[in-house]
């Protein structure tokens, strides 16, 4: 048994602790594979699911287990009512910095001057967008397997720490790709290359998007 827990514990940390596992254990060795709640006698407990709600408004980040302690309920009537207010457990999103309150009202001021000025004449169907990424020669993925408990999941060879990539450089409009390149091997994105790709650019545009080049230019935005 003390290998059966070590597993499930490891395996749900957040969900079975060592004293759960062996109250289950001891009623299965018994004989009693019944899963349903047993009956307790009096009123059954009440709660409010807008006080949780709340709660969780006020810190979302506060863990089941916390929560639980919080309102003296265990970890099944949290995660039951959770669920029931709709709430489900996320990671935090990365962001490359935070914000300043300048920052926001920078971009809330610029936001609302481009819709202002989508309303009063469409621009943004003509916009012409570019930008540049990596690309690996082999990016290996790692599958999820089905397999027993004891069976070892299969192999994936991790990629050298210095992959052998490509700089690709793509452009593009509402339509679709307009234009894309893959750079040679020591070549860098300066003013000169730059140049010469906007002239590219303007090229498929003329032969391909014609609409776009007949509005008076294109609006391209970096």
């Amino acid at each position: 048994m003390p290998t059966a827990i070590l597993l499930l514990t490891n395996v749900y940390p957040d969900l079975l602790d060592v004293r759960k596992c062996q109250r289950w254990f001891s009623k299965f060795r018994s004989g009693n594979f019944d899963l349903s709640n047993a009956h307790r006698p009096g009123r059954p407990m009440s709660f409010d699911n807008d006080v949780l709600r709340a709660e969780v408004k006020t810190n979302p980040c506060q863990t089941i287990e916390e929560l639980s302690n919080t309102f003296n309920q265990s970890w099944s009537t949290i995660q039951k009512h959770l669920y029931q207010i709709g709430k489900i457990s996320r990671a935090s999103v990365w962001v490359p910095h935070n914000l300043s309150e300048q920052n926001k009202a920078n971009r809330s001021t610029t936001c609302n001057a481009k819709i202002q000025r989508h309303h009063a004449k469409p621009f943004l169907d003509c916009l012409v967008t570019g930008d540049e990424k990596w690309v690996l020669y082999n990016k290996p993925k790692r599958k999820r397997q089905w397999l027993s408990l004891n069976e070892p999941a299969r192999s994936t060879a991790k990629p050298r720490l210095h992959p052998k990539k490509a700089l690709l450089c793509v452009c593009w409009s509402i339509r679709g790709i307009v234009h894309f390149e893959v750079l040679n091997p020591g070549q860098t994105v300066n003013a000169d290359f730059y140049c010469q790709q906007l002239d590219q650019v303007n090229q498929a545009l003329v032969e391909n998007y014609p609409a776009i080049v007949n509005r008076k230019g294109v609006i391209s935005s970096t």
